[in-house]
Order: structure tokens, then C-alpha cells, then sequence
């Protein structure tokens, strides 16, 4: 017998149990500080074609730019579903064509 079976037992009343989960998925993207500025560009844009209201997080590491999502609450739009190949097949044709030298 299971230690919550016993335990309902004792205790005399019944409870339920309610038990959320969330799954949150991250993406953080590392570029050379020089594409910096067009990269965050190019994610704005990305992330406002998916009608995602998102917020384009950027911290500078040494030579690099760290880019991050985050989901702007205040602002109409949700986060797109995801499809982690879908998006990771999207965000690397958007920084290709960032970084890409222009013609």
C-alpha cells in the first residue's frame, strides 16, 4: 500500500490532488559582436512575423552578443507553438541571412 493511500486513510477526508505542468523551451543565441546589431534585428522581425510579442534580450559576452526570448505579457500575441525543428530550422535561415555580407 502506498504512502498517500495510508495517508488518505488517516486523515479521514478525501482531498484532490491538482498537479500543472509547464514546458518552457529557451533558445539563446551566441554571435560575433560585430552581426550583433543586425541579428537583433532580424529576431524582432522573426518573432513578429509568428504574431509572437516577444522581447529580444541581448548580453554582451566579451567578444559575443547573447541573444534570448522572452514573452512580453503587457503586449497582445502569444508565444508559437512549438516545433523545436521547426524553429531551429527557421532561426538559422534568419541569422544566415543577418550576417550574410551584403552584395
Amino acid at each position: 500500500m502506498g504512502f498517500f493511500v495510508r495517508l488518505r486513510r488517516h486523515g479521514g477526508a478525501e482531498t484532490s490532488t491538482v498537479t500543472r505542468t509547464t514546458v518552457k523551451q529557451h533558445y539563446n543565441i551566441k554571435v560575433p559582436a560585430e552581426h550583433a546589431t543586425a541579428v537583433q534585428g532580424a529576431l524582432e522581425r522573426w518573432a513578429q512575423s509568428k504574431g509572437w510579442a516577444a522581447v529580444v534580450n541581448a548580453e554582451r559576452e566579451g567578444d559575443f552578443v547573447k541573444f534570448s526570448f522572452d514573452h512580453d505579457e503587457s503586449r497582445p500575441g502569444k508565444p508559437p507553438k512549438i516545433d523545436a525543428d521547426s524553429i531551429s530550422e527557421d532561426l538559422q535561415r534568419v541569422l544566415q541571412d543577418a550576417i550574410k555580407p551584403a552584395s
